[in-house]
Parts: C-alpha cells; structure tokens; sequence
C-alpha cells in the first residue's frame, strides 16, 4: 500500500511538472490605443490613452493578482477593473524605472525647454502611467521569468503582416494609420515606450525599449519629419536613449536597459542564462498550499524620444506579456 502511494506521488509531482513546463502565463494588453502624442520640444499638450483593453491568460496551476493578493485571476479586462478607470497617460521620463517625472518646462509652445530650476511633479500611477503589481501563486515552488513572445507590435504590422514585427511596413503611402506629416505611419509612437520591472526587494531587474528599430527625425523648425525603421536607424542616436534621471539630469540608460524587439528568450523549457528577466522565486508558502512572490510593471512614454511627437498622434500598438514558471527543484 506505502509503495502505490509512494508510486502515486511520485507520478503526479512528475506530471505536474511537465505540465508546468507548458506556458503558464500570457497576459496581453491587446489592443492599447494611443490617443493624443506630443514631444515636449513640440507643443505643450499632453499624451493620453483610450480604449484600453487587456486579457490575461493561466493554466490553473499559476494564477495572478493585481490587488495584493486578495484576488487571483485567470482573465482581467483592464477596462472593468476600477484601477485603470481614471488612466490618461501622458509622456513622462524617468532614469529608473521607479520615479516616473513631469518636468517642468520654460518658454513658448514649439520652443519649450527642460526646466530643472524648477519642482518637477510625480507621475500618478494609473492615471499618468501604468502600473502593475504582480502577485504570482504556484502550487510548487518555481522561478518566474518574462518568457520569449513578450513583445510591441503596432496595429500597422498587424495589418500588413500579419502580427510579425516588421517595421519596414511603417513606411510608404499605403501604410495603416499614416500620419499627415509624412509618409509613414502614426503607429511609430512605439519607439517612445518604457516598460520596467522591479522585484519584491525593490530592485529594478530592467527597463526595456520594446522598440528600438523605429526613429523619427525632425527638423529644427519642426516642420519636416522622416521616419526611419530596422536597420536605417543603425548609427542614429536612436541607439542611444536618453531621460531625466531624479536629480532633473538628462542621462543614458543604464546598463540594465534591455533594447531590442525580442529581448526575452525564456521559454517553457529552460530559463535564459542571463536572469536579468526573473521577476522572482515563487517560494513563500501562503497558508493555503501555495508559493508566491511579488513584482511590479511600469509602463510608460518618455517625452525625451523623437517619436513623442505630434506626428505620430494616435498611435496604435499591442503588448503582450508572457510569463513562465520553471521549478526551482527541477
């Protein structure tokens, strides 16, 4: 009889493993419509944001909270939960992926300038910006990673490719959503977003340029503006992005930035040897038979890009966030 059991255990601990294995979390912001984007250096309006939607989806083994932990969920529309009903994002900075910051500014509309003589005001999560509180509950103990297919693809690409992440389709005359300004499309706004991720030790693991290969180039009198996508932006100063850091200091990225399309490569079956994307360890027993850990998203737009700009007004894009959980005992 001990040894059935025995058998028995051994069997199900196994199974529940490969199933684990399986992707166990993907949680898409599936269509985040860009409203209104003006570059700070371009006019003095505000970005904002409408008709928000997000799904998320998770095997029954791994669940989700978004309310410190009162709730868990396999599904949440962003635009019925009470959290994100005031949300108006507007372009931000921030050198940290933590303080998000809305400068200060000096001067006319068209010649504004950076003030840091003055007393910049925080960003207020969930209007200005969004800002996510992860609470991951696993039946056994594991390692949460953002896992390869987490990536920003414009509704442009969607439409003339099918969802692949194709930005030479940003361009031309017959391009999806195109922008009075130019021959490309307003869905570049992209190339302005930030999204970070910081653990329950509040450690920033990194801060992501989900779209480095899209950068617009504007004239002096801000009247002429080129899109410029994949390997054109090569040798650009779009590979190299700034912000203001919480001193009102424009600053690079650190070195924790990750800039690329694809830069997660987690996947159900191993981790990546880098763990700069492990949000955390599911190892804290709640009581009720489960591992949890906490972790925290940020997204937002930095004013300081060329693509918060007014050219690229009602952008349209889509994020998709995937997880997975690999076992710490594996």
């Amino acid at each position: 009889m001990n040894n059935t059991k025995s058998l028995n255990k051994k069997f199900k601990t196994k199974q529940f493993k490969a199933v684990l294995r399986l992707v166990v979390l993907i949680f898409t912001i599936i269509s985040l419509l860009i409203g209104t984007a003006w570059s700070w250096f371009a006019d003095q309006k505000e970005a904002t944001a409408s008709g928000i939607s997000m799904t998320m989806q998770t095997a029954d083994f791994l669940a989700v909270s978004i309310d410190g932990g009162n709730t868990f969920h396999s599904s949440i529309d962003i635009l019925n939960d009470s959290m994100f009903e005031n949300l108006d994002m507007r372009d931000l900075t921030s050198g940290d992926g933590k303080t998000l910051l809305i400068p200060a500014f000096t001067g006319e509309i068209g010649e504004l300038k950076v003030d840091g003589s003055k007393t910049w005001s925080n960003a207020v999560e969930n209007v200005d910006y969004i800002s996510l509180p992860l609470t991951f509950r696993s039946s056994v103990a594991a390692d949460i990673y953002i896992a390869a297919g987490t990536k920003v693809v414009t509704n442009c690409e969607i439409v003339k490719a099918d969802g692949a992440i194709s930005p030479e389709v940003l361009l031309g005359e017959d391009t999806h959503n195109p922008s009075s300004y130019g021959n490309f499309s307003k869905d570049a706004i992209v190339g302005a977003l930030r999204m970070s991720a910081i653990d329950e030790s509040n450690n920033v693991k990194f801060i992501w340029i989900p779209r480095p290969d899209v950068f617009l180039t504007v004239s002096n009198n801000l009247q002429s503006y080129a899109l410029r996508v994949g390997a054109d932006t090569i040798g650009t100063t779009s590979r190299t992005h700034y912000c203001y850091d919480s001193a009102y200091n424009p600053v690079s990225y650190a070195k924790t930035t990750l800039s690329s399309a694809g830069a997660f490569s987690a996947d159900v079956n191993k981790a990546p040897a880098d763990a700069t994307t492990k949000l955390g360890t599911a190892d804290t027993p709640d009581g009720n038979g489960y591992f949890t850990c906490n972790a925290h998203i940020n997204i937002w737009f930095d004013g300081c890009d060329n693509e918060a700009r007014r050219a690229l007004s009602n952008g349209e894009y889509k994020l998709l966030l995937n997880f997975v959980a690999i076992p710490t005992n594996a």
